[in-house]
């Protein structure tokens, strides 16, 4: 019965956010495409169509201002693509979140004037190559979210198309050779910034000490990248297997790197730092949100050790924008947002204000427009190959009082 309240509530909100075609129950999709699709009134004024000339001299050769400004479509079309798994007994909990995420941002930016379009497949029964048409007239597509549907949707996109990559970590590959926008920062961004915020803080008298897993299988891709970037920047470090050798003196402050990709490890070394440091001695401990999947109960050694933490996805609900998103999503769906529902709002959020505002090149302009949001930050480089990964990370203080500071 939950589960019918939450899909019948999805459905009213469809109408308000957006004029929507859907294919979560099957037999509906005939019937849909027979059916007169009904726009409401745009609130902001249409722009000008490209011209056609333009379009054949080749719309990549030009580089301007006003091309983008030309190129705004006045209704964004959207693709959202997930495995819904709608029409089975047990459909996901965690994907209808994450369309649920969604449907409020598209609410927002209905409310902001935006004429939109919304189209969803659900990728867990949907034949991708029937709805190839849908997928190449979109000026946004967001999903699928697994690597192997990524691969088989990538054909059916137009060359002018990028395809976003929600939420699987292996797709940031592909950015190099394909039209993939990688949407969550990978653990290298997340390395490189953690060892960047280690040198701003040190200060001269500090050490830093690497708590190093000397097994073949502990010590690899991550740990061999932390280290490589100590190095790069010339950081003097001591290597040790644990702190309970070390000999810690009082006068100095140790911030500690763990350099293993064994959660054994990471625990233990976890629990180290934060008896260390609970014995008054002046322990910092920095990490990736990899920690997260192995302190389990002992998260209060992460307060206890002062740990610095960078992450690709942490919600401040200090933050009235995510008191806004909170209240918003249980006045709609009854229930407490999660991860996926917060990543369904970013997401959509920054990509379909990007095409509003740029036209439907708007991945041309991702180095130029970073922005904060509920969950996760976006911000793309210079660097471009046929797609682009986002390299935006955020800062975690975890503090003595059980509270965390996002910086």
């Amino acid at each position: 019965m939950k589960r019918i309240i939450v899909i019948l509530t999805l459905i009213c909100m469809l109408p308000v956010c957006a004029d929507a075609q859907w294919y979560l129950f099957p037999g509906n999709k005939k019937k849909q495409k027979n059916q007169k699709e009904e726009v409401k009134e745009a609130v902001i004024p249409s722009t000008p169509e490209v011209p056609a000339d333009t379009l054949a001299a080749g719309i990549d050769s030009v580089d301007t201002e006003d091309l983008f400004v030309f190129d705004r479509p006045s209704l964004i079309q959207i693709s959202l693509i997930l495995p819904l798994q709608a029409s089975s007994e047990n459909p996901s909990s965690s994907f209808l979140e994450m369309y649920s995420g969604a449907l409020l941002a598209l609410r927002d930016l209905g409310d902001e004037g935006l004429k939109l379009r919304l189209k969803v497949i659900d990728s867990s029964t949907a034949d991708l190559e029937g709805n190839s048409e849908i997928i190449s007239e979109s000026d946004v597509v967001l999903g699928p979210v697994s690597y192997n549907n990524i691969l088989k949707t990538l054909p059916h996109c137009d060359r002018h198309q990028m395809l976003i990559s929600p939420l699987e970590p292996k797709s940031a590959a592909l950015t190099d050779s394909c039209n993939v926008i990688q949407a969550p920062s990978s653990w290298t961004s997340q390395v490189d910034d953690l060892i960047c915020w280690l040198e701003e803080e040190l200060v001269i008298g500090d050490e830093v000490i690497v708590l190093k897993d000397n097994s073949e299988k502990g010590f690899g891709e991550q740990s061999r990248r932390m280290i490589s970037q100590l190095e790069q920047r010339q950081l003097r470090y001591r290597e040790v297997s644990s702190l309970e050798g070390l000999g810690i003196e009082d006068n100095i402050t140790y911030r500690v790197l763990i350099a293993s990709d064994s959660d054994a490890f990471i625990t233990r070394s976890v629990r180290s730092a934060g008896i260390s440091a609970e014995l008054k001695k002046q322990v910092v401990l920095y990490t990736t949100s990899r920690v997260r999947n192995c302190v389990d109960s002992n998260v209060a050694d992460l307060y206890n050790a002062n740990t610095r933490m960078t992450a690709a996805y942490h919600v401040d609900y200090d933050d009235e924008a995510v008191k806004r998103f909170v209240m918003a999503y249980r006045a709609v769906f009854k229930s407490e947002p999660g991860s996926f529902a917060f990543q369904g709002y970013d997401t959509m959020m920054y990509f379909v204000k990007m095409c509003d505002e740029y036209g439907r090149r708007w991945h041309k302009k991702l180095p130029e427009k970073s922005e904060r949001g509920l969950q996760s930050d976006f911000r793309f480089s210079e660097e471009e190959g046929n797609g682009r990964a986002n390299i935006a990370v955020r800062r975690v203080v975890y503090n003595k009082d059980l509270t965390t500071t996002l910086l």
